[in-house]
């Protein structure tokens, strides 16, 4: 999960008094707050994507501050009505990256290892935010969770591909400075939050003893 910094004033349509909430403004707006990613799953530019109610019980569907921008699977799939108390990728005072460890399979079709990050408290928020992540990239409990599920971690371990070539080129003892310099340019570039899956990226370089100390100033959103 990514840390999101909502547009005010809210769009047009919305200060408009509209009761549609897929108006194109508005659904434009999140995709740009959201960096064109799922909030739940990360995955960039969707090819069906959502206007998601982040709680699901509001009344008022048009509440700017209840929009959130999700992929088609997140949103019908999972979330649905069932997840209603996630840590919020929203609110200033919550840092949703660094609450929720994010762990990249060792093979196209491994498991995806979703935990609370061990030095943030426990809370109720994050046990579900931790379920729900977890069950969307690892859940195979009927045929469309089982078939999409391996597509989505195929598409993640090619993004662990990349990055995985830039840190071996860094670290390597025959690399010249000259790679090793582009190496460190392109790995800072993966830990941009509009990165498609940017919170792997971020826990992989974070959890290295070498490298985490090296790029965590990158870490930044």
């Amino acid at each position: 999960m990514f840390n999101v910094v909502r547009t005010d004033p809210a769009p047009q349509s919305i200060l408009d008094g509209v009761k549609n909430y897929n108006r194109e403004d508005i659904l434009e707006a999140l995709n740009l707050m959201f960096h064109s990613k799922c909030y739940i799953c990360e995955i960039l530019d969707p090819q069906a994507c959502a206007i998601e109610h982040f709680d699901a019980e509001h009344a008022d569907r048009t509440d700017w501050e209840n929009l959130y921008f999700a992929c088609h699977r997140c949103n019908s799939n999972f979330k649905n009505a069932y997840y209603n108390n996630l840590i919020d990728p929203a609110d200033p005072q919550t840092d949703a990256f660094r609450a929720i460890h994010h762990k990249f399979p060792t093979t196209p079709n491994g498991y995806v290892g979703i935990s609370r990050n061990e030095n943030v408290p426990d809370s109720p928020s994050i046990r579900q935010t931790v379920e729900l992540i977890d069950k969307v990239f690892n859940d195979e409990s009927t045929g469309n969770r089982k078939i999409t599920r391996k597509m989505l971690r195929k598409k993640l371990f090619s993004i662990l591909a990349k990055v995985f070539t830039e840190v071996t080129i860094f670290t390597g003892d025959d690399s010249t400075p000259q790679q090793k310099s582009d190496a460190e340019q392109k790995i800072i570039h993966f830990l941009r939050v509009e990165q498609e899956f940017s919170a792997f990226i971020r826990w992989m370089i974070l959890d290295d003893l070498t490298l985490g100390p090296h790029f965590e100033q990158y870490v930044v959103d």
